[in-house]
Order: structure tokens, then C-alpha cells, then sequence
């Protein structure tokens, strides 16, 4: 195994063997979305099904035709752009956008930037949609819940498309979940008490992301968190806690196998070499997130057709999931999972009112998967001699959110201090 550093020192021909016979490329699509089964499903409402609903009725109108059902899956894609004001910055040239146009039946002559302009009119003066942004705010205790849907019990909730929402489901194993709460409570106490043991990650944001990154570099990697770079000395304590960690993760992929078998399979292929190890079953990496919870934001380093698989550790009250954009909060307990789309569907937590609460998550980065990569500079090769193998553009988003952005203050200092919900802060010194 070998950190983004030193995988950073291997040469030119090494780092093209692996790129082209050991790096194995697959697609996400997004039928791979789509439940197998679950215990309900309930259609929900999303900003993207109004907008897309939107547009069809437009096309209907124009085309003087009621049989259009759908967008075609390559616009689909410039709709999210618009949707997360990222259009102008888009990389694919005009003849995506020009299309679209044409389907939509744009006067000519039609050009990127009028097919932009009418997108973003057409979203804006729409009433359904703005008054779905108007009633959408990202309540942070029960208190301020209005027409909210309470969800407690196992379901599964559907767009239009029949592709997930939010999933809640029970796990398998329940002996693997108590015997994992125990593990990160123990190390999170283990490394508040041992300075020399914190990462800055740990410290700063409380959380630590294991396993196998890919970020800026040509070729995935092993982790700093799970190397432990910082010390040595605590790659122990690491090993320690990913072993405890394997019966949830064998877990965890069996549901995924049950519920997601062609995301599973996919995933399965998937191959990142030898530099980084595979201990999470089909997902490269975790997040681990100790005694804190996050505010509302959106995962957008994920895969687009991916999805994150959410479990909660610990002996607390509070702390629900709330997904402010379908007015849906998920009160998830130890024992269950929560699947959800964690790139599209902006989520948060609520107030954790008493005790700890740990959390994980499994999740897929978009940097594993070839043709999303960006090599900005050519792999030549002359009568199978490497003349040239550059590295990948820099990526212009960072991998992780600041702690300032995605971290209250006040959780921050109770997570410092290892402190229960319920513990005064007013008394604490920091």
C-alpha cells in the first residue's frame, strides 16, 4: 500500500501499466438506482422531477404532440448543471446544449447561451417550483418542522424515475453494529486523550476518512487516516478499529447486494490496484464522524449514480436526518441503514438532545471511475516505449467541506472535550 506521496515518486511506465491494465473501468448508470425491493416505496417530490415535469409540458405544447414522457438521459445531466448553477461552467462544448434546444423546439438560430437563458427564466418563473423553494428551509430541531414527514419505520422513497430518494432499512447483524459502537467510542476517547494520536482531520472536523482516495492524483492511494501518517504509533489503534469495523462492512454489503444487486455488481469490478487496500468490501472508502453532526450541504465529490449508506452508532437521543428539499425527516437508530443521494439531495442533521452519536458512511468518490477522470496532459507511447505520462488536472473542488462550513462551534467544543449532548457548555474551558 502506498500514500498519495509515494505513489507520487513511481515513474512514468509503472503509473501507464496501471492506468491501462490494472485500473479497471466501469459505469454507473442510473438504473442503478433503482431498488430491487424494498419494504414500501413511496413516490416523492423533488426539485429536479418539477423542473424536468416542466420541461415536458413545454415540449408537449411546442411539439403539438402529448405522447413526450420523458427527457432524454444525455440531457439529463445539463439539467443538474442548471439546477446547481454550474451551466456556464460546463465542460462539454455547444453541440449538447444546441440539442437540447432543438428538442425543445428553440427558435433557430439556437446557441448555448439561449438555451441557458431560457433553462434558467423557465426555473425562476415557475410557480410550482418556486413555491417547493420557498416553503424549503433547513430546520435544525423539531421545533421548526412545519409539514414535514416523520419516517421511523423502514421505506423506501422513489422520484419519478423509480430511482432512490432515501432508503431505511434494518441490518442484518446487530451484534455488529453494538460491537462497532463500542469500537469508536473507544477510539475516540483513546485519541482525545492521546494528542500525539489525533489527526488534524480528527481534531478539526471530527471525522476521518479510511481507505482508498484517488483526489488530484493520477492513481488512487491509501488514505493519510488510514496510514496514519501523522504517527506511527497510531496505525495500531487504525488496524484495530477497521478489523472490528469488518463484520458491519460484510454487513452493509450484503444489503447493498440484496436491495442494489446491479450497483453491487458494478462495483464489485471495480479495481483500484495495489496501492491502497480493500477493506470495506465494494466501497473504496468510509467516513467515520465522531460525537458530531453536520450542517445542510450537498456531497458533490460523490459519483453522480452512486449512493452513500448511512449507519448511526451510540446511545443518544436526536440527531434525525432531515431532507429539507422533500420535507422528509429520517430518525434513524443503531441497527438500521439509510440509503440516500447524497450528491443531488441536500441533507443535515437535527439537534442531537442527549448523549453520543457516531456515524459512518460508505461511499463511492467520483475519482474512481476512468471516465470521469481528467488527464489533461497526452499518454504518448512510440513502438511501445513511454515518451510522456503527465498527471491529472488539478481538481477544482476540494474532496472535503471546511470544518468552519459543514461544523457547528458549539459541536466542535463538545467533541473536543468528549462532552454528551446534554452537558452544559457554559462552565467548559477552551
Amino acid at each position: 500500500h502506498r500514500t498519495q506521496s509515494t505513489t507520487k515518486k513511481l515513474n512514468a511506465s509503472e503509473e501507464l501499466l496501471y492506468i491501462k491494465n490494472q485500473w479497471t473501468n466501469i459505469l454507473l448508470s442510473l438504473s442503478d438506482r433503482i431498488p430491487f425491493k424494498a419494504t414500501k416505496i413511496q413516490q416523492g417530490i423533488f426539485k429536479k422531477d418539477l423542473f424536468i415535469g416542466t420541461l415536458i409540458r413545454k415540449a408537449r405544447i411546442k411539439n403539438k404532440n402529448n405522447n413526450i414522457s420523458e427527457i432524454p438521459l444525455n440531457y439529463i445531466i445539463l439539467i443538474d448543471d442548471i439546477l446547481n448553477k454550474k451551466a456556464n461552467n460546463y465542460l462539454p462544448g455547444n453541440g449538447k446544449w444546441i440539442a437540447f434546444g432543438q428538442w425543445l423546439s428553440m427558435k433557430s438560430p439556437i446557441k448555448r447561451k439561449n438555451v441557458i437563458r431560457y433553462l434558467k427564466s423557465l426555473l425562476n418563473n415557475n410557480n410550482s417550483i418556486n413555491n417547493f423553494l420557498q416553503n424549503n428551509s433547513n430546520p435544525n430541531s423539531l421545533d421548526e418542522l412545519k409539514e414535514f414527514e416523520y419516517m421511523v419505520k423502514a421505506k423506501c422513497i422513489v422520484n419519478q424515475n423509480h430511482q432512490i430518494l432515501v432508503h431505511l432499512e434494518k441490518l442484518d447483524d446487530q451484534d455488529a453494529v453494538t460491537q462497532a459502537a463500542v469500537a469508536i467510542n473507544d477510539y475516540y476517547f483513546h485519541t482525545l486523550d492521546n494528542a500525539s494520536h489525533r489527526s488534524n482531520e480528527f481534531w478539526e472536523r471530527f471525522a476521518e476518512n479510511f481507505g482508498a482516495f484517488a483526489r488530484n492524483n493520477t492513481l488512487p492511494y491509501t488514505s493519510s487516516n488510514m496510514a496514519s501518517t501523522h504517527n506511527t504509533n497510531h496505525q495500531e489503534c487504525v488496524d484495530k478499529l477497521i478489523l472490528t469495523l469488518k463484520p458491519l462492512s460484510d454487513s452493509i454489503n450484503r444489503f447493498a447486494q440484496n436491495y442494489y444487486n446491479d450497483f453491487y455488481k458494478k462495483l464489485s469490478q471495480l479495481n483500484w490496484g495495489p496501492f491502497a487496500p480493500r477493506s470495506f468490501g465494494i466501497f473504496p472508502m468510509i467516513s467515520i464522524n465522531y460525537n458530531i453532526i453536520s450542517k445542510y450541504h450537498l456531497d458533490k465529490n460523490d459519483h453522480e449514480n452512486s449512493l452513500a449508506f448511512l449507519v448511526v452508532l451510540g446511545d443518544f437521543e436526536g440527531g434525525e436526518i432531515c431532507f429539507s428539499e422533500i420535507k422528509l425527516v429520517v430518525k434513524i437508530r443503531p441497527g438500521q441503514v439509510l440509503v440516500f443521494s447524497s450528491r443531488f439531495l441536500k441533507h443535515g442533521n437535527l439537534k442531537v438532545t442527549k448523549g453520543i452519536r457516531h456515524s459512518i458512511v460508505y461511499y463511492v468518490h467520483q475519482d474512481f471511475f476512468k471516465e470521469l477522470r481528467n488527464f489533461n496532459k497526452k499518454i504518448k507511447e512510440d513502438d511501445d516505449e513511454i515518451k510522456t505520462l503527465n498527471t491529472v488536472t488539478k481538481r477544482q473542488t476540494s474532496m472535503f467541506i471546511k470544518a468552519n462550513k459543514k461544523r457547528n462551534n458549539d459541536n466542535i467544543i463538545r467533541a473536543k472535550k468528549g462532552l454528551k449532548a446534554e452537558d452544559n457548555l457554559l462552565n467548559i474551558k477552551y
